[in-house]
C-alpha cells in the first residue's frame, strides 16, 4: 500500500552471467550464475557441465608394418593436444604363391643353414639351395638368418 516500498523493488530487467567456465576435452565446466546488474542479487544458479571428451581424427598411419618392424599409427584430437599413438604388428611372412619367397618382401622362406646373403660360393648358391629349399619346405622347415631375413 506504500508507494516508497514499490520504488526500491527491483525486476531483474538487467543481468549478467558471471563465473561461467567452459568444459575442456578432461575437465567439468560451468554454466554460470546469472546476476543482477542493478541489485548484484544472484537470480539463478549455474550448473557443473561435462567434459567434452576427445574430439579424435581418424587413424593416420606414420609408418607401415613390414614383416620385420611395427608400423606406427596416430590420431589427434581437434580440441587439444591430447594424442594416441599405437603399434601396428609386424606382418607374417605370406607364400600364398608357393614359390619359397615372401609376397610382402621377397625374403627367401626356405634357404639352407648357409645365408645366401652370406655365402659367395656358386655351387653353394646354384645347386645346394635349391635343392635344401625343396626339402625344408617339403618338411615345414622355417629358419632365420642372422640378419634377420628367412632366406638361409
Amino acid at each position: 500500500d506504500n508507494d516508497d516500498c514499490k520504488v526500491n523493488i527491483c525486476n531483474h530487467e538487467s543481468t549478467t552471467v558471471t563465473g561461467k567456465k567452459n568444459a575442456t576435452c578432461t575437465a567439468s565446466g560451468y554454466s554460470g550464475d546469472t546476476v543482477c546488474n542493478i541489485c548484484t542479487k544472484t537470480i539463478t544458479t549455474g550448473s557443473a557441465t561435462s567434459p567434452l571428451g576427445h574430439n579424435l581424427t581418424d587413424w593416420s598411419i606414420q609408418q607401415e608394418a613390414t614383416c620385420y618392424e611395427n608400423g606406427v599409427k596416430i590420431r589427434n584430437c581437434n580440441r587439444c593436444s591430447y594424442r594416441e599413438i599405437e603399434d601396428i604388428p609386424s606382418l607374417p611372412h605370406t607364400d600364398e604363391d608357393n614359390d619359397g619367397y615372401c609376397d610382402i618382401d621377397g625374403a627367401d622362406l626356405y634357404g639352407p643353414h648357409t645365408c645366401m646373403c652370406h655365402n659367395k660360393n656358386i655351387f653353394v648358391r646354384k645347386f645346394f639351395y635349391p635343392v635344401a629349399r625343396f626339402f625344408w619346405k617339403l618338411f615345414g622347415f622355417r629358419q632365420y638368418c642372422e640378419c634377420g631375413k628367412a632366406h638361409y
